[in-house]
């Protein structure tokens, strides 16, 4: 996959929210970090919590690595 990305998400950042649904008395909350990497690639956490009358019951935690490269950089200009 290849997204077009503004760079100054490529920055370290603690886990933030970032985003709230509720449904059926559930509460869901989503919870974005990053930290850069060498080589420009970068970690992206991503935590979901799951509460049930404001008592958290489950965490799902995903990581994932990203690379970066520029137009200049994949074309060797």
């Amino acid at each position: 996959m290849v997204f077009d990305v503004f760079l100054g998400l490529m920055g370290d950042s603690p886990l933030t929210p970032a985003g709230r649904v509720q449904r059926a008395g559930v509460d869901y909350r989503r919870l974005v970090g990053r930290r850069p990497l060498p080589d420009q690639k970068v970690e992206v956490r991503l935590l979901i919590e799951v509460y049930q009358r404001g008592v958290l019951v489950d965490q799902i935690e995903e990581g994932s690595w990203l690379g970066l490269w520029t137009a200049r950089r994949f074309t060797g200009c």
